[in-house]
């Protein structure tokens, strides 16, 4: 996110992309940016959950299981949408089953034949101490999306970015 994020700011398109890549071209704009985003992506989560959820029903959906998993994250969706424990026997079932069974057609976000390979495309661009940075402001925010490995033992094996060492 950090890096298609960035991408957009440098030049005001999401097709666009520089010559030289910012983290090379700037790497002082570049590392001031990662944290700044990290500071402000956890600092937002954390007042959605204080501020927002209990006064407004809130659904998260994550973009790696609508791309690994499409079905239940979509059906999980609409429960939320239509205010139902379950789509079964729905017009709106069929259509995202229809929708998975036909995923490989061009779509949107045409599927991939392995759609985990494109979601950790961008670590390059990150130093170990900007990993180490963002595991650090953003710890709340990797536990609440399950992007990191959890003191409870449940991880998700296809989101699971960073390790912790040590107390967590």
């Amino acid at each position: 996110m950090i890096a298609s994020f960035a991408n957009l700011v440098t030049t005001n398109s999401q097709t666009l992309t520089l010559t030289e890549p910012f983290h090379e071209a700037d790497p002082a704009w570049w590392n001031a940016f990662v944290q700044k985003i990290a500071e402000a992506t956890n600092g937002a989560n954390i007042a959605n959950r204080e501020l927002m959820h209990p006064n407004i029903p809130t659904f998260y959906l994550r973009y790696e299981d609508l791309v690994i998993d499409p079905e239940p994250a979509l059906t999980d969706l609409f429960c939320f949408l239509l205010d139902v424990e379950s789509i079964s026997g729905t017009i709106v079932e069929k259509r995202i089953a229809d929708y998975v069974a036909n995923s490989t057609k061009k779509t949107v976000y045409k599927l991939k034949a392995d759609p985990k390979t494109g979601i950790l495309r961008n670590k390059h661009l990150f130093s170990d101490a900007q990993l180490e940075m963002m595991k650090e402001k953003c710890r709340d925010f990797l536990y609440y999306f399950n992007y990191t490995d959890s003191p409870n033992g449940e991880s998700d094996p296809n989101t699971t970015y960073f390790a912790y060492d040590g107390e967590t």
